[in-house]
């Protein structure tokens, strides 16, 4: 008997015709093993079986298939009989412990950003899980198939991810994020546990019992302020996805200073692209399990999910006709900067290789496919080709490439347009980056917006993990959370210990914290007098009390005791406006 291993699944797929079958197959990697899954169809359109193997156990069991309706896919697949797969498995295919981010890269690197290129084109908007600089890197993407297991027969278990989803804490150990995860139904024998690793639910259940209903574009991020993970895993909302964009602000790679640099480029039209501003898109962070340990995840777009309820045929509509869930190699960025401050320390008006002022001389990238526009080539999943100018100093993700500027190609706005200006197009450093599209400029006006004749703005579907009845958006369901109000920090007690963090306040670079008693506070000449304080941080430079701050005293019974941050002078005023002032012991 033969089994069939993917390698990897990059290229487009459709259905493999095999005698009077028709046959598709997929694998999913994990610590429990590579699971492959082989659906065959009549090649009339009838589904007739489903084959499920557990190459690492030797398993091999057989269950009724789902209908899959129409599909133009194949895979290309590698035929290795199965006992040499046990070999392989054996001694090659190893699964440490694998990164849905890297929680050591430093908060600067480890983000979200927005950012504008053109898709055949038209002008559109996507979100990038920040790659990193080469040493650094914050979201490893893998194009592998990952896992998303929920537990409909038991209301509010969370859902498990396959081990990819989980950070790592060292840059040694980084293994790839599988950020495409295919969805499945899991029944469980009792509902009195949660199951925190694939592995478990794998233990816990039979197979046959595994019901696939779609595909979802999920990636592993940090957790939120306060989560009970360790605080190198957790991010504040706005340092995640960095600063949203604004009128005036079009590429946020690195911030507002980058935004001169497309003064020159143009859409189609005539539009200049430094004047259009992009959609505010923010996506909710979600609790789940992954390798054992609490994670979060959030997730863009769906495959199949309407079938089973979880999303509206309406918003599976926008992806229906694209590449999605699988990678394509059309996708690629052509990287082109111009090495404006803080990119690099080139003052604006220095000179490149080539004697040419930096300054105002970067293109956009530009990638094939679009929801809603060459919908066929979509797929959040790029692979990173670059289009190599040869000046120097390269910059950009880690240097990815040869940087080209806008004096070389003017601003392409298709692949053959950039094919066409004859320079080399090289393999980036990164094989593949998470960068779903959040808006596409149909009709060319440099508006992202919905009308009667375009539809433009992508619509990402907030859906009920765990069957509760509660929509994991950030604001109903609890285990989601959409952004941290700074002003709400959360108090982390270990026992006795009281440790404070809080969010980043733009603009301040030191805090002070103190701490007072609760029967101290009352109002005096106007103001809240906070009575006698004890300064437990002076000047701090994180937004952290801990290692060194720690308060290690705790309340006597019957009493309380409150906390307060400074940025910026004061103390901040009550709800009735009153300023808050302590009477002794502030911070100097």
């Amino acid at each position: 008997m033969e089994q069939y291993l993917i390698s990897r699944v990059a290229v487009p797929l459709r259905w493999a015709y095999v005698g009077n079958y028709k046959e598709k197959r997929s694998c999913y990697f994990g610590s429990m093993g590579i699971w492959c899954r082989r659906e065959r169809a009549n090649a009339g359109g009838g589904c007739a079986s489903t084959d499920f193997s557990q190459l690492r156990l030797g398993k091999n069991r057989t269950s009724q298939c789902r209908e899959t309706g129409s599909s133009d896919r194949t895979e290309i697949v590698s035929r290795i009989p199965l006992r040499v797969l046990v070999v392989l498995l054996g001694f090659s295919v190893t699964f440490p412990a694998l990164a849905g981010f890297n929680a050591s890269a430093p908060k600067s690197v480890r983000r979200i950003f927005t950012q504008l290129a053109f898709a055949e084109g038209r002008l559109v908007s996507y979100h990038v899980l920040e790659p990193g600089p080469a040493t650094i890197q914050a979201f490893p993407t893998s194009s592998r198939t990952g896992v998303l297991l929920r537990f409909p027969g038991c209301p509010g278990l969370r859902p498990v991810l396959d081990d990819s989803a989980a950070p790592s804490a060292s840059a040694e150990t980084l293994v790839p994020d599988s950020p495409i995860r295919e969805v499945f139904d899991v029944t469980l024998p009792d509902c009195g546990t949660q199951p925190t690793s694939a592995a478990q639910v794998q233990g816990r259940s039979s197979f046959w019992s595994w019901r696939s209903l779609g595909f979802v574009n999920a990636p592993g991020v940090p957790a939120p302020l306060g989560a009970n993970v360790p605080l190198q895993q957790q991010q504040c909302a706005d340092e995640l996805w960095g600063p949203v964009p604004n009128a005036g602000i079009v590429d946020l790679f690195a911030g507002p200073n980058l935004s001169p640099q497309h003064i020159r480029g143009t859409t189609l039209s005539g539009i200049p692209v430094a004047g259009v501003q992009q959609p505010q898109v923010r996506r909710p962070r979600i609790k789940a399990y992954s390798a054992g340990q609490l994670v979060y995840f959030i997730s863009y777009e769906t495959r199949d999910l309407s079938a089973a309820g979880l999303v509206s045929q309406s918003i599976e509509d926008q992806w229906a006709r694209t590449g999605f869930p699988y990678e394509q190699d059309l996708f690629f960025l052509a990287y082109g900067r111009a090495p404006l401050p803080p990119n690099a320390n080139l003052p604006a008006g220095t000179l490149d290789s080539n004697g040419v002022p930096n300054d105002n001389q970067a293109v956009l990238n530009v990638v094939k496919g679009a929801p809603f526009w060459q919908e066929r080539d979509y797929s959040p999943l790029w692979k990173m080709n670059c289009l190599d100018g040869g000046i120097t100093p390269t910059i950009g993700p880690g240097a990815p490439c040869g940087d080209t500027r806008f004096y070389q190609v003017g601003q392409p706005h298709t692949k053959d347009e950039v094919r066409s200006t004859g320079l080399p197009l090289v393999n980036g450093i990164f094989q593949d980056i998470n960068c779903p599209i959040l808006a596409t400029d149909v009709n060319d006006d440099g508006v992202f917006s919905d009308n009667a004749g375009s539809k433009e703005l992508v619509t990402f579907p907030d859906i009920d993990w765990d069957g509760d009845g509660l929509v994991e958006d950030g604001i109903q369901d609890p285990d989601s959370t959409l952004q941290e109000d700074p002003a709400q920090s959360p108090f982390l007690f270990d026992g006795r210990d009281t440790t404070l963090i809080w969010c980043p306040v733009t603009g301040q670079s030191s805090y002070d914290v103190i701490r007072g008693n609760l029967a101290s506070l009352h109002l005096a000449a106007g103001q809240v007098d906070l009575g006698t304080v004890i300064c437990l941080e002076n000047d701090s430079a994180d937004t952290t009390t801990a290692p060194d701050h720690i308060d290690r005293e705790a309340p006597q019974t019957g009493q309380g005791f409150f906390y307060l941050v400074r940025f910026a002078g004061t103390y901040g005023s009550s709800s009735s406006g009153l300023v808050r002032v302590p009477s002794s012991g502030d911070c100097p």
